[in-house]
């Protein structure tokens, strides 16, 4: 039953659901739109899995009601199953008037649950670009139902669209955003403290590498392209930030990584674990890298536009639409070594085009990729949830 219109006139709410335990970009960014909606009187509640670490945030504590419901991919058993749909059911019928936001591919079933047994409005933020986890059967029958989908970027709307065959008119392209710096660390200073964080040779420029262990991240092709470019250039340290496992599969891939950069002998490149605010660390590299082979959006490239540190990324995803090459940073062809290492080396032997680039690319994160923006476009879409709601 719709709401009356003076349920409509009370504060809104939203209850947000999260099916992973992880905190990557996704999160990140999640983490940050919940904040600022709070802030702007939306009553939250949040839903993942009791060792989500956004249930561990410190902010979200304060400011959101939080409630713990196993929504992971994978159940022990069939009951554990139906004891989550039967709570997350329940919570529903409890807030009828909620918008209910679930976050990535892997809420949707979830979201489909709710609109179709409890007739609640919901919305799928979508953050995924592989067009064939949307073509699954499963994907394409669960997105007849929510109310709405909002998309990170026009790469993530498009291969939605193609992957579940639903109509482009019905998935609205939000870009992400994140909280512009309140200040900037001096340029000197960050630089300083890098060198002697990680005994970095004071002559040397730092190229830095940002990312979570992912076979689509590019770790192994930015060593290959280290490997090319250490033929020609001495005075330059890799910095890769994140190369720690949490499971299997990341363990793995660090062996793999840390042994490429043994057997290719690359005394240059520095391997960082997990760092939770990177942001100095970027302010002080001179290049910043984004080597992936597939990307929704992009976070790390903003993060390092915002830092005033220009960025080498792929082309490929929401990357092309944050970055204009050779206006606000470099984009190289995705998968090509040799090209990723000819881009980082233009920008390491011309000092003024770095200097113009990370200008240009400071004002583009900062005016049109910042999170006010970005939550500007989430609650338009979500009052106009609302308004239908009450017509």
């Amino acid at each position: 039953m719709a709401p009356r219109m003076s349920q409509i006139n009370q504060l809104p709410e939203l209850v947000f659901l999260s099916a992973t335990p992880n905190f990557g970009g996704g999160e990140r960014s999640a983490r940050d739109v919940l904040l600022v909606l709070a802030k702007r009187n939306w009553t939250i509640t949040i839903v993942a899995p009791s060792n989500s670490r956004l249930l561990e945030d410190k902010e979200l504590r304060e400011t959101c009601a939080l409630n713990s419901i196993n929504l992971a991919a994978r159940w022990p058993n069939v009951l554990a199953l139906v004891s989550s749909l039967w709570k997350l059911l329940r919570l529903a019928r409890q807030h009828p008037h909620a918008i209910f936001y679930g976050n990535g591919y892997l809420s949707l079933k979830w979201l489909a649950a709710c609109s179709q047994q409890a007739h609640v409005a919901s919305v799928c933020h979508l953050r995924e670009t592989v067009t064939e986890s949307y073509s699954s059967r499963r994907a394409r029958f669960f997105s007849r139902y929510p109310s709405a989908f909002i998309a990170i970027s026009d790469s993530v709307k498009a291969a939605f669209c193609a992957g579940t065959g639903l109509d482009a008119d019905h998935v609205y392209t939000v870009h992400n955003g994140l909280p512009v710096p309140l200040s900037l660390l001096g340029k000197d200073e960050a630089k300083r403290a890098l060198h002697q964080t990680y005994d970095i040779p004071d002559r040397h420029r730092i190229v830095t590498f940002v990312s979570a262990l992912a076979r689509d991240k590019g770790h192994i092709l930015l060593l290959d392209a280290i490997e090319q470019m250490n033929r020609t250039t001495h005075d330059t340290t890799f910095l890769f930030i994140g190369v720690e496992s949490r499971n299997a599969a990341q363990h793995v891939l660090e062996r793999q990584v840390r042994g490429a950069r043994e057997a290719k002998k690359l005394s240059n490149v520095v391997l960082s674990g997990y760092v939770e605010h990177p942001d100095p660390i970027m302010r002080g590299s001179d290049i910043v890298v984004v080597p992936s082979q597939r990307e929704g959006f992009g976070r790390t490239a903003i993060e390092a536009m915002m830092q005033g540190t220009p960025v080498v990324a792929a082309a490929v995803g929401g990357l092309r639409e944050i970055i204009e090459d050779r206006s606000t940073g470099l984009l190289f062809e995705s998968g090509n070594s040799q090209k990723l290492a000819e881009s980082i080396l233009l920008l390491l032997a011309d000092d003024d085009l770095r200097s113009q680039l990370a200008q240009r690319a400071l004002v583009t994160a900062t005016e049109r990729f910042n999170i006010e923006r970005t939550v500007d476009g989430v609650e338009t879409r979500l009052h106009a949830l609302r308004s239908q709601r009450s017509s």
